[in-house]
C-alpha cells in the first residue's frame, strides 16, 4: 500500500494498490493496480465501510499469482459485496467477428431478453464501439477493436466488455472465481462465444416504485402540513373531519403510472 494524502470516492483516507518490493528507482514509477479507501462511511448499523477497487492491471497480478479464490474467501468472511465488475473476453485473432458482424448480431436479437436492449455506437480514430445496455440499468456490453486502440492498426483483436453494476441486482461474489458463467449469462450472444461456460444470469431485483413514490409523497406531505394537521386536531378536528376538508378528488402526478396496494 502507498498512502495518500487525500481520500477517494466519499471515503476521508485512501492508499493506491502498488507491486511489492517495486524498485521505483529502477523502473520508475509503479503501474496503478487499483486503491483502498477508507473512513468517514457507515452503513446503516454504524459499521465502518472499506472500498476496494482493482483496475485490470491489479486483476492481471491476481490472476498470476492464482489468488482469486483467496480473495473470494476473505471477501465472503468479510461481509463484503460487489458494486462494479468488468469481465472481458479477448478475440485476439477476429474468429467472432468485428464491429459489423456484433453489430448484424444485435439486429438480429441475439441480446434481447424478453425485449431489445437499447444500443448506440460510436465512431473513433481507433474504429467503431459499439454499445448495448447501459450503465444505469446496471448492465453494459462494449465491443470495440482493442488492437487498434493500442496502436496496430492491422490488428484483428477485439475486445468484448461485459460492464455489471449493483444497479437493480446484487452481484454475486461467485463472479470473482467464475467469471465466464457470469460473462456467459450477460447475454444470449454472450453464451455463444463462450461454449465452455454455463451461463448464470443475475437477476434483476424489481423494486417496489409504487410504494416508494407514496412514500416520499407522505413525507413531502408531512413536512409541509404536518404541523397544520396537529393544529386542527387540537382545535376538535376529528380524522374524518380533517380528510373531508384537505381531499380533493384524483391521483396525483407521480402516481398515475404506477399502481399499488394498500397494506
Amino acid at each position: 500500500l502507498s498512502p495518500r494524502d487525500r481520500g477517494k470516492n466519499g471515503f476521508r483516507y485512501s492508499a493506491a494498490l502498488v507491486p511489492a518490493e517495486w524498485d521505483f528507482f529502477t523502473h520508475g514509477a509503479p503501474p496503478s493496480l487499483g486503491h483502498l479507501a477508507w473512513g468517514g462511511i457507515t452503513n446503516k448499523q454504524g459499521v465502518v465501510l472499506a472500498q476496494l477497487h482493482l483496475t485490470g492491471q491489479g486483476c492481471a497480478e491476481i490472476s498470476l499469482a492464482d489468488n482469486w479464490s483467496r480473495l473470494h474467501r476473505w471477501a465472503v468472511d468479510m461481509g463484503a459485496w460487489v458494486t462494479r465488475c468488468d469481465v472481458a473476453l479477448d478475440d485476439f485473432d477476429g474468429e467472432r467477428g468485428g464491429f459489423d458482424e456484433w453489430v448484424g448480431r444485435y439486429h438480429s436479437g441475439a441480446f434481447d431478453i424478453r425485449q431489445r436492449p437499447s444500443y448506440r455506437t460510436v465512431q473513433g480514430d481507433s474504429g467503431d464501439t459499439l454499445y448495448v445496455g447501459s450503465r444505469e440499468s446496471g448492465k453494459l456490453c462494449r465491443i470495440y477493436a482493442k488492437g487498434r486502440q493500442l496502436g496496430d492498426e492491422g490488428s484483428s483483436w477485439y475486445r468484448v466488455e461485459l460492464e455489471l453494476h449493483n444497479t437493480q441486482r446484487v452481484i454475486p461474489l461467485g463472479i470473482l472465481i467464475e467469471p465466464d458463467a457470469y460473462f456467459a449469462g450477460g447475454y444470449p450472444v454472450l453464451a455463444e462465444v463462450v461454449v465452455s461456460a454455463d451461463p448464470c444470469p443475475i437477476k434483476t431485483v424489481v423494486r417496489n416504485t409504487a410504494a416508494c413514490t407514496l412514500k416520499s409523497l407522505i413525507g413531502h406531505c408531512q413536512r409541509s402540513y404536518g404541523r397544520l394537521l396537529s393544529v386542527m386536531r387540537g382545535i376538535g378536528y376529528s380524522a374524518d373531519d380533517i380528510i373531508e376538508r384537505l381531499s380533493v378528488p384524483g391521483v396525483p402526478d407521480r402516481l398515475r403510472s404506477v399502481s399499488f396496494v394498500a397494506g
